[in-house]
């Protein structure tokens, strides 16, 4: 592993707190706590890219600044900046696009980002400095995940251009820290001219679709993989068997409208159980226990979601099954037409909705993710804007247990 120096600069911090429905009378200041991360240069326009609790009960955030170049933000438990990094200064190298999401891997925390090559490159956050491992085979990464073990799913995109003819083609690998070599990888035929257009607009910002990567199976291993990109003319979520035999790696798909619909986020709740957001158009559907049939190829217009009209035409959104207290939880983060963060939840066995919670008022706030912490409260990472909405900063809603009620019975 090449590791970088251990140059580190630090912005000075101006730090605004805004108020907002919660109420923090009496409360510790790690317990609750909202933070919108400011510097005294405006023109470093911060965007948040995922967080991770660390095991001292502080916080790590990914963050982006205007040129693409990951940035590292470290608070501790009271959600205090202690440092903020940038890749450019520690590393000597160029490295841009980092993706979600941090992953803890053995005690170690990684993230995936490209080089100017347009290669994967790993990057372990590590005190004082940042090492790194070049994915060489792994080409243009749009989505990264943890997988079981210390597996890690990315998935990228490659075109090879050959006896005047090109290929385009959505690629998925399945990676470890501990080597460049992939332990399964796959080929996927978009069989459209227009998907290397697509994917520059993509990486170039001009267009935003929802590339993600996931696995069915336990903690230690997987018995299937997913993907939710470019495959068969259309958007699509491809389905896939841990092997390396060409043949017998696709299981199944659900086959997106084009690319004006397909799924937007998804979560394995067990064998052929997931939690889908859909999206077509402006229009999102939710399905907290929808039964999707890996080894089939079907259509995500049959897929049953219920219309959320409130929710915000660009939003993300985000998926995660948690416990809060004894309660086995789904639960969904976007934001809403008022330019609000809202979450949902729903009991993961039967699907039925629980309730849902507003944050941010003064202020539009998007959804960037969400975890639950060591006291059983619950941060979350959302991007906010100052100067009339011209410059996008990091904001932070931390939650005590208590806080929680609207999401639990």
């Amino acid at each position: 592993m090449i590791l970088s120096s251990k140059y580190q600069y630090i912005f000075i911090l101006i730090l605004l707190t805004f108020s907002c429905d919660l109420k923090e009378d009496e409360l510790a200041p790690e317990e609750s706590f909202i933070k919108v991360y400011d510097v005294n240069n405006f023109n470093l326009d911060l965007e948040p890219v995922d967080i991770i609790q660390t095991s001292d009960s502080g916080y790590v955030i990914l963050a982006k600044d205007k040129d693409d170049i990951p940035n590292i933000l470290e608070t501790n438990g009271q959600g205090e900046i202690q440092s903020i990094r940038s890749t450019a200064s520690e590393t000597g190298s160029q490295y841009f696009r980092p993706i979600g999401e941090l992953m803890n891997i053995a005690g170690s925390i990684y993230f995936i980002a490209m080089n100017i090559n347009l290669e994967a490159v790993l990057l372990e956050i590590e005190p004082g400095r940042i090492g790194t491992r070049v994915y060489s085979q792994v080409y243009q990464p749009l989505a990264a995940s943890k997988g079981p073990g210390n597996e890690i799913l990315i998935a990228g995109y490659s075109s090879a251009q050959g006896d005047e003819i090109v290929t385009e083609q959505s690629t998925f690998y399945v990676m470890t820290p501990n080597s460049s070599t992939p332990k399964y990888s796959y080929n996927l035929r978009t069989e459209d001219s227009f998907t290397d257009d697509l994917v520059n607009s993509y990486l170039n910002g001009e267009a935003n679709f929802p590339f993600f990567t996931g696995y069915i199976g336990g903690e230690s291993s997987a018995s299937h993989y997913y993907v939710n990109t470019f495959y068969n003319f259309n958007l699509s979520t491809v389905f896939l068997n841990p092997t390396n035999d060409p043949d017998s790696q696709i299981e199944g798909s659900v086959i997106g409208d084009n690319y004006a619909g397909g799924m937007k986020s998804m979560l394995s709740l067990g064998g052929n159980d997931f939690a889908t957001a859909y999206q077509h158009t402006n229009d999102y559907y939710f399905n907290p226990l929808n039964n999707i049939p890996v080894g089939e190829h079907n259509s995500s217009l049959d897929s049953g979601e219920v219309k959320f009209s409130e929710i915000d035409n660009l939003s993300e959104v985000i998926i995660k099954r948690v416990n809060i207290g004894e309660q086995d939880l789904v639960i969904y983060a976007a934001q809403n037409r008022r330019k609000q963060v809202v979450l949902y939840s729903y009991d993961s066995s039967t699907g039925s909705f629980i309730g849902k919670m507003t944050l941010g008022n003064n202020s539009p706030y998007e959804a960037i993710d969400f975890e639950i912490t060591n006291d059983e409260g619950m941060i979350i990472l959302a991007k906010t804007y100052v100067a009339d909405a011209r410059f996008g900063r990091v904001a932070l809603f931390k939650l005590n247990n208590d806080q929680l009620s609207p999401l639990i019975r």
